[in-house]
C-alpha cells in the first residue's frame, strides 16, 4: 500500500470521514479512510438528526439504522408545565429520526467500502509533510508497523478529540459544552412513555436535559454550554450540576410509571448511583461554532469537517446533520478546484446560521424560565426548533421578535 497514491485520504470514520468518502468515491476519487478504533465502536451520542439527512444516502439501508422516528417535543422546565406538540406537519415525512451511532457509523462505512473506499484501522497520522503539491502521510498502527501514503487531499474527520488538525497545524480553540447521557432500557409494549416524542426540560444551568426515545431504551442525558455560564459557576462542576439534573429528571420519569420498565443492563464508562440503582454513563466535549474560522490550510489540500472543524450548533448541541453537510461542501470544492474557498463556503451555508444560534443561545441559556414561559409553551416554537435542528430557520429573526417585544424587560439584553 505504500506505493499506491490516493485522491483523497480521510482521517476519522464517523458520520463525517465517512459520508466525505462516499461523496468522493461516487465522484470518482480513489479514497483511503484511516481510524484509530475498530469498527464497530462505541461512540458517545444522542442519536438524533433530521429526516433530511436521509436524502443524502438514498442507497443505504435506512430500515438498519433507525431506531425510531419522532415527530412530537415535549417541553418542560423544572419538570413541571410540560408542553407536547407536533412538528410534523399532515402529509409530510418531517421527523427526527433516531439512530445508535454504533450502528450507523457502521452502516455509513460499510456503504463506502462497497463504493470503493479502502479502509485502515487502528492507524493515526504521525506527520503530515507538504511538497511539489503532494501529501505525504506518515502513518503507524496499533502494533507498531508505519507507512507512508502520498494524497493530492487530506479530510481530517476525527472528531472533537482528535489530535490530528493540530499535527496539520490548526492551532484554533473552540468554545465547549459538555454533555452526559445514560440509556436506559425500555419495553415500549408495555411502557407508559411515547415512542414518538422526545423530552427536553430546561432547568439545568445554561443548558437542557434530554430524553430521546430508541428502539429498545430511552437516552437520557444532559448538556451545559460553557460560554453561557454565569461567572460564579466552577465549570469543573458541571459534570456534578448535569448529575444532579439527571438525577431529578430519572424521578420525573419514575412519575410516570417508566422506571418499573428498565433493567440495569447497561454498559457504559462510568456509574450514576440513583434509588433505582448504578446506571452507566458517557461524558463527552462537544466544540462549538461561534465564528468564522479557517478550516483549510493555505493551499486546500487539507480540510477540517464535522466536529474537527467544531460545527455544532450551539444551541442544541446537535452535530450530525452538520458533520455530512461539511463533508458534502468539502468534496464539492475539491472535485471544483475551489478548496482553497472551502472555509467561506462553510460560512456562507452553515457558520451564519450557526453564529445566530449562538447569540440565541446565550440569551435563552440566560433567561430559560422566561422564554420557556413566554415562547416554548407555543406551539409554533416546537415548529421553531425543528427548523432550527434542520439547518433552515436562521435565529436572527427570532432575535429581533424577542428585542422588539421583550428587550426592554430582560435586563443587559441590549449587551446582546
Amino acid at each position: 500500500m505504500n506505493d499506491i497514491k490516493y485522491d483523497l485520504i480521510v482521517c476519522g470514520a464517523g458520520p463525517a470521514g465517512s459520508s466525505a468518502a462516499i461523496f468522493a468515491a461516487e465522484k470518482g476519487l480513489k479514497v483511503l479512510i484511516i481510524d484509530k478504533s475498530s469498527f464497530p465502536r462505541e461512540k458517545p451520542c444522542g442519536g438524533g438528526m433530521p429526516h433530511s439527512v436521509m436524502n443524502y444516502f438514498p442507497k443505504l439501508s435506512w430500515d438498519d439504522v433507525i431506531e425510531q422516528k419522532v415527530t412530537f417535543m415535549s417541553h418542560s422546565h423544572n419538570f413541571s408545565d410540560s408542553q407536547k406538540h407536533s412538528f410534523s406537519k399532515s402529509g409530510s415525512d418531517d421527523s427526527i429520526i433516531m439512530v445508535s451511532r454504533k450502528k450507523f457509523d457502521l452502516e455509513l462505512l460499510d456503504y463506502s467500502k462497497k463504493s470503493g473506499v479502502k479502509f485502515l484501522h487502528k492507524t493515526t497520522i504521525e506527520t503530515i509533510d507538504e511538497s511539489n503539491n503532494i501529501l505525504k502521510l506518515f502513518l503507524r498502527s496499533s502494533d507498531g508497523t508505519t507507512r507512508i501514503l502520498n494524497s493530492d487531499f487530506l479530510i481530517i474527520a476525527d472528531g472533537a478529540s482528535g489530535n490530528t488538525r493540530k499535527i496539520a497545524g490548526f492551532s484554533d480553540t473552540y468554545p465547549l459544552a459538555v454533555a452526559l447521557e445514560f440509556d436506559f432500557p425500555v419495553d415500549w409494549r408495555a411502557a407508559n412513555f411515547s415512542s414518538d416524542t422526545l423530552f427536553l426540560d430546561y432547568s439545568l444551568q445554561s443548558g437542557y436535559l434530554w430524553a430521546f426515545p430508541k428502539k429498545e431504551a430511552v437516552n437520557i442525558g444532559g448538556g451545559i454550554f460553557l460560554p453561557f455560564l454565569p461567572g460564579n459557576v466552577n465549570k469543573c462542576e458541571c459534570k456534578k450540576l448535569i448529575n444532579n439534573s439527571i438525577q431529578k429528571y430519572l424521578s420525573f420519569f419514575k412519575s410516570k410509571g417508566i422506571f418499573s420498565l428498565i433493567s440495569d443492563t447497561c454498559t457504559k464508562s462510568e456509574t450514576l448511583t440513583t434509588p433505582e440503582g448504578d446506571f452507566k454513563y458517557h461524558a463527552w466535549m462537544l466544540p462549538l461554532y461561534d465564528k468564522y474560522r479557517k478550516l483549510n490550510n493555505k493551499s486546500g489540500r487539507i480540510i477540517l469537517c464535522g466536529d474537527s472543524a467544531g460545527l455544532i450548533n450551539p444551541f442544541f448541541g446537535d452535530g450530525l446533520l452538520n458533520s455530512i453537510k461539511s463533508s458534502s461542501i468539502a468534496v464539492h470544492s475539491i472535485l471544483e478546484t475551489n478548496s482553497c474557498k472551502y472555509s467561506d463556503a462553510i460560512y456562507e451555508a452553515l457558520g451564519k446560521t450557526m453564529c445566530s444560534s449562538f447569540r440565541l443561545a446565550s440569551i435563552f441559556y440566560r433567561w430559560p424560565e422566561f422564554f420557556f414561559k413566554h415562547f416554548v409553551t407555543r406551539h409554533s416554537a416546537t415548529e421553531v426548533a425543528y427548523k432550527m435542528l434542520s439547518g433552515t430557520m436562521n435565529s436572527e429573526v427570532i432575535i429581533e421578535k424577542i428585542k422588539r417585544k421583550y428587550g426592554r424587560f430582560l435586563p443587559g439584553f441590549s449587551s446582546f
